[in-house]
């Protein structure tokens, strides 16, 4: 990495932002297989839990995610993906893994995890369209499990503003990801609870006056919601 970099005579800075944009470039520069050799050693070392976890962060804003999202739920809210999650000393070893692996870190003060783009960008490209489907999908139920929700009690969400602020920079994480996946494979599908969770989320930044970022997140979630019927003819043709 550091030889093409020096190679190419770009800076860090731009070297990052190259490899977030265009990461199949990158891997593909001839001379360059050191750096999927790299990633290939880290990833393929994983289980299918440890996998799941970083698959997941893959999708979430990387720079603060709160040891909470994986950990407060009952073991029915979790995907299916991460209940084992549920048990501490499960969990326990595989952020040891990673972090360990240098693919994440932990904050020792708030205990939050934190991930660098880079290995988002090489690991979302190191999984398969399916795979990285199903990362989407599970993470986007992370997040709604934690992400407080609006009902006959609560019309408004001001009691819980603070955990939707917590909160709030993943579902714009997933807000950004869901037209690049759509763009990279047309198959890329929508799915209601991803579509609900931006429901409630609109209702906070309406609350908030984040009139931006509610317009955006609309909008994400109108294309989002153009998907779901694929999706249900798809389910229709398994059962005929």
């Amino acid at each position: 990495m550091a030889r093409l970099i020096h190679r190419r005579s770009w800076s860090i800075a731009e070297f990052v932002e190259i490899y977030k944009q265009r990461p199949k470039i990158v891997h593909g520069i001839s001379g360059n297989s050191s750096i999927n050799a790299l990633w290939d050693l880290s990833f393929k070392s994983l289980d299918d839990q440890g996998r799941a976890i970083l698959g997941e962060m893959c999708f979430l804003s990387p720079d603060f995610i709160a040891h909470t999202l994986f950990k407060e739920h009952s073991p029915k809210r979790l995907p299916e993906s991460l209940r084992f999650c549920a048990d501490p000393f499960l969990f326990k070893y595989e952020i040891e893994n990673l972090l360990t692996l240098a693919l994440i870190k932990r904050d020792k003060e708030t205990r939050a995890f934190s991930i660098h783009q880079i290995v988002q960008t090489s690991f979302k490209y190191f999984m398969t369209p399916q795979q990285r489907q199903q990362s989407f999908n599970d993470a986007a139920l992370l997040v709604a499990a934690a992400f407080p929700r609006k009902d006959s009690q609560n019309a408004q969400l001001y009691r819980f503003w603070n955990t939707c602020s917590l909160h709030l920079q993943h579902v714009l994480s997933l807000r950004d990801c869901f037209p690049e996946e759509l763009r990279d494979n047309p198959m890329f599908l929508a799915t209601k609870s991803y579509c609900e969770l931006n429901n409630q989320c609109q209702r906070y930044l309406l609350e908030i006056n984040g009139y931006n970022d509610l317009l955006e997140l609309v909008k994400v979630n109108e294309l989002a919601m153009k998907t779901m019927p694929r999706q249900l003819l798809r389910v229709a043709d398994l059962h005929r």
